[in-house]
């Protein structure tokens, strides 16, 4: 028999061991980092949910809205309401408000931010509209004061034979 020489196999168990180390380190550092990077991930999906749910809740919130203002602004010039500046001035203050919904958010919802910010012009061009009717129909009930005061005038010149008028001339 060889005398056993413990130095030597000291030496190579710790080789083995460390060995074994490194290979149980290798094996179950994918793993963890595998978990770890599960984790992460779910986090940031879970993040990236509820931001979806967020505006998902918003754009409901936005589409009743805007609803809403389309029907106010319909309602201009179509004499369904008796003051039609306070219309306006709801109109605003829901606009107002609507745009304070989307706050942060307008690069989510770049149709509701263009549609808001031109409402002021629609309000504008519907007081215009508005306007030009006002005179037109003051232009015409003018025209008309005016076609029956001329035939008014026409009548009472032809009834004096004096004057020898005659209304075909």
């Amino acid at each position: 028999m060889k005398p056993k020489n413990y130095k030597i196999i000291k030496r190579q168990a710790f080789i083995f061991w460390a060995w074994f180390g490194i290979l149980l380190l290798c094996a179950f550092a994918p793993v963890y980092l595998f978990v770890k990077s599960h984790q992460i991930q779910q986090e940031y999906i879970a993040r990236d949910v509820d931001d979806y749910k967020q505006i998902l809740n918003k754009q409901i919130l936005l589409h009743e809205k805007v609803d809403s203002l389309y029907k106010l602004t319909d309602l201009l010039n179509k004499d369904a309401v008796t003051n039609e500046q306070l219309l306006e001035i709801l109109i605003s203050s829901k606009r107002n408000e609507t745009i304070s919904i989307i706050g942060a958010d307008s690069g989510s919802f770049p149709q509701y931010s263009f549609l808001l910010s031109h409402i002021d012009s629609i309000i504008t061009l519907k007081d215009t509209i508005r306007e030009m009717t006002y005179r037109k129909s003051v232009a015409f009930k003018d025209f008309n004061d005016c076609k029956s005061n001329t035939k008014k005038v026409q009548l009472d010149i032809s009834d004096d034979p004096s004057r020898h008028f005659s209304a075909s001339h």
